[in-house]
């Protein structure tokens, strides 16, 4: 319930009274909102109660005489609202000289370390990678010079296939089993980078994350 909601039911709970002292009290309590402030509504529904509960002590003082809306509707938010939401209200906490002077000084202090860390973090990311790429290109010259050795087999295979049958069958067999090796080691490259460096770079990303949402939940 917001205040317009609260005023309202209020003010229909209060169509036995006069208008002029109905108007009063209204103005009285949309003063106490006001001096308030919007960021305190909820809580000044809350003190006040029910609107019910409101309206039946508003119908007891004007019965009784003792209405207090017309002479004290200015001193509602100077007095009895500052003393209740000035203590409730969050509280800024301010730093003292000293400590902000220490935060500086450690951060002054962690800076060489923290580049340091950096600067091993940065190394053994590029050892990491540069030693994939050395593997990557090792495999492709294995695989290359396979290739040829396959190819050599096959066409000597075929040159000495009249003059030495059993020597071209083995020139065969073997020309077969080194593209094989090739294929097994294209297969490599492939799972290589399919799987393995994507793997590796979430799990480094992972790590990361890990260790800086920590360091965020601490502060």
């Amino acid at each position: 319930m917001n205040r317009k909601e609260y005023m309202q039911l209020v003010e229909i709970a209060l169509k036995d009274i006069p208008q002029s002292e109905k108007e009063e009290a209204i103005q009285y309590y949309n003063d106490y909102f006001d001096d308030a402030g919007e960021e305190n509504e909820q809580e000044v529904i809350s003190s006040l109660g029910s609107p019910a509960k409101l309206a039946e002590s508003i119908i007891k003082e004007f019965s009784t005489g003792e209405s207090r809306f017309e002479s004290n509707r200015g001193n509602m938010g100077q007095n009895t609202t500052q003393n209740t939401y000035t203590e409730n209200s969050p509280k800024k906490e301010k730093m003292s000289g000293w400590i902000i002077a220490l935060i500086i000084f450690l951060t002054v202090l962690a800076s060489p370390l923290l580049l340091a860390l950096a600067a091993t973090v940065f190394g053994v990311l590029v050892g990491v990678f540069g030693a994939i790429f050395g593997i990557v290109v090792a495999i492709f010259a294995v695989v290359l010079a396979l290739g040829c050795v396959a190819v050599a087999c096959i066409v000597a295979a075929i040159s000495l296939g009249l003059i030495s049958p059993f020597t071209a069958v083995a020139l065969v067999g073997i020309g077969i089993a080194t593209i094989g090796i090739c294929i097994f080691l294209v297969m490599a490259i492939v799972w290589l980078f399919g799987v393995a460096i994507p793997g590796l770079v979430k799990g480094i990303g992972w790590v990361f994350k890990k260790i800086f949402s920590r360091k965020g939940g601490k502060q």
